[in-house]
């Protein structure tokens, strides 16, 4: 790849963080969960609880991301049975969800809330596979929240983007402002509500929540802004098992959570490619980027239907059928239009594998930063906005309605070949999450460039009305004609400065052919990985 190669770090795209070890390895959003979960793993734990423990812990570090009041999903690898399972730890909308309510009612505030799926995502986990002690996990971020932790840029930057935002709710102006003041980078940020909740869910286990006192006076709070949830939502709550949505892509299974994940749209999209020349195409050519553009929006377009509360569409696999695929390259040699996507800071991931070859990789959030900007200050609890993954028509299979779980962002990828696991792929970044690890998946597999290369090159995505945007490094150096004959092309791409958070921020572990776990934190944000014998 002559192309990549003579680039510099800066024009290549952005730094990576490497790490390989023949026992295990561990990639997270932040150092605090990966520190965390090598800790458990080193004290007998397995994946499973090494993978909880850390979850909780970015809960702590990453509290406008993820926390105790989002969702989670999940695709965990069993090697005891060579088994691949996928779990849905999202929540449904209120059973008292109101009709007829507006986009922005959906999108932001009290009514935008779903029954928080993330605890009882991680019971789920740890009561099938774990062997840790469910309190051991929980303990550690629960100390972390009361004593402290360093503020990190992601969060700073959510605290200087949604300032106003953030003073405006009354519970997030207890949990954050300190003498009017929101936290900077590298000051210390205290959360004593929320390591009291934590330490009842360790006590406890996740009826701290969903039945218990924290449940209850998440309730009061969302009802006295005009919210619908109540304990009976909450109490009711399950976690949803099943196999992972699969497609093969070069002869790898991809396999990736069902609806409503939005995992489909990266089997499109790997569907899409498969039957082009994208293995010819140099990874900084604008051929290769037409391709995946290309693929990206007519999948979008293509999936939008099969998307949504599983109960409420069509199953996936007609999405994938041949007279699918054909649709999916007629579509390809078209200009689709673009469709608006979601933007997110609002999620963090953990990878782990451990000795065993037991592997998960687990996402959450609570959607966009600080969720539905409503906190309940006495629990320290983040309440996410998941319903503005409602579809607006009135009729649509993923259209608003109580009880139905809302089309998710999340997408967990495990990658197998011959039976044997090979990928773990994760990432924040909304809707671009498909977009990514497609662009990281066709590097490795197309390519055959390494996980460091694929994930350090520079990449594209889309903004909020799905206009076509590339990083720095896809116009400048060899790569300096790329956006010139995209455009040539009809695709109206636009160079994004000081926007990475539109491009995610690639976690992922390869289990490489001598027996290596090779762990790689993307730098766009506060990743970090470690591995260990």
């Amino acid at each position: 790849m002559q192309d990549f190669l003579q680039l510099s770090k800066a024009e290549a795209g952005q730094g990576v963080t490497e790490a390989a070890g023949a026992g295990y390895a561990v990639v997270s959003s932040h150092p605090l969960a990966t520190s965390q979960a090598q800790r458990v793993l080193q004290a007998g734990g397995n994946a499973f609880d090494a993978a909880v423990a850390g979850a909780a812990m970015l809960c702590v570090a990453l509290p406008h991301a993820c926390g105790l009041g989002g969702d989670c999903f999940a695709m965990v690898h069993d090697s005891s049975k060579n088994e691949v399972w996928s779990l849905n730890g999202s929540g449904a909308s209120p059973q008292a969800l109101p009709p007829d309510l507006s986009s922005s009612q959906l999108g932001l505030g009290p009514l935008s809330c779903g029954v928080p799926g993330m605890v009882g995502g991680w019971h789920a986990i740890h009561q099938r596979f774990g062997h840790s002690t469910w309190a051991s996990l929980i303990e550690p971020a629960a100390r972390l929240a009361a004593e402290g932790i360093e503020v990190c840029d992601d969060l700073a930057q959510a605290f200087r983007l949604f300032d106003a935002r953030v003073r405006r709710d009354t519970g997030l102006g207890k949990l954050f402002l300190v003498d009017e003041q929101l936290p900077v980078v590298g000051e210390r940020l205290l959360q004593s509500p929320l390591s009291r909740s934590l330490q009842a869910i360790a006590d406890n286990g996740p009826q701290a929540l969903y039945q218990g006192t924290i449940g209850q006076s998440i309730c009061q709070v969302l009802q006295a802004q005009g919210g619908s949830m109540s304990l009976d939502d909450l109490s009711t709550y399950e976690p949803i098992w099943s196999h992972p949505l699969r497609s093969k892509y070069r002869g790898l299974t991809v396999n990736v959570a069902p609806p409503n994940s939005f995992g489909l749209f990266m089997l499109l999209q790997l569907l899409a490619l498969e039957d082009t020349d994208v293995q010819e195409q140099g990874l900084l050519s604008s051929g290769r980027l037409a391709l995946l553009m290309r693929a990206a929006r007519t999948s979008f377009a293509h999936g939008l239907s099969y998307v949504g509360d599983p109960s409420h569409v069509v199953s996936p696999q007609e999405a994938l059928s041949p007279v699918a695929a054909q649709a999916l390259r007629e579509g390809m040699r078209s200009i689709s239009p673009a469709r608006s996507v979601s933007k997110s800071q609002g999620t963090a991931t953990i990878s782990v594998v451990d000795k065993a070859g037991h592997a998960i990789t687990l996402i959450q959030s609570i959607f966009k930063p600080f969720g539905a900007m409503v906190a309940d200050a006495a629990t320290g609890v983040i309440l996410n906005n998941r319903l503005a993954g409602f579809h607006p028509q009135s009729g649509h299979p993923n259209s608003a309605g109580p009880g139905k779980r809302p089309a998710h962002t999340l997408n967990p990828v495990m990658v197998t070949n011959g039976g044997r696991l090979k990928y773990l792929l994760g990432t924040p970044g909304g809707s671009g999450q498909t977009i990514t690890l497609t662009h990281v998946l066709s590097a490795l597999v197309d390519l055959k460039l390494s996980l460091r290369d694929s994930i350090a090159a520079p990449r594209w995505s889309m903004d909020l009305a799905g206009g076509l945007l590339i990083e720095p490094g896809l116009a400048e150096g060899v790569a300096a004609g790329v956006p010139a004959q995209l455009r040539e092309q009809g695709l109206d791409v636009q160079v994004a400065v000081g926007e990475r958070f539109f491009f995610g921020s690639a976690e992922c572990i390869e289990l490489a052919d001598d027996g290596r776990r090779i762990a790689v934190a993307d730098d766009r944000r506060d990743a970090s990985c470690a591995a260990g014998n």
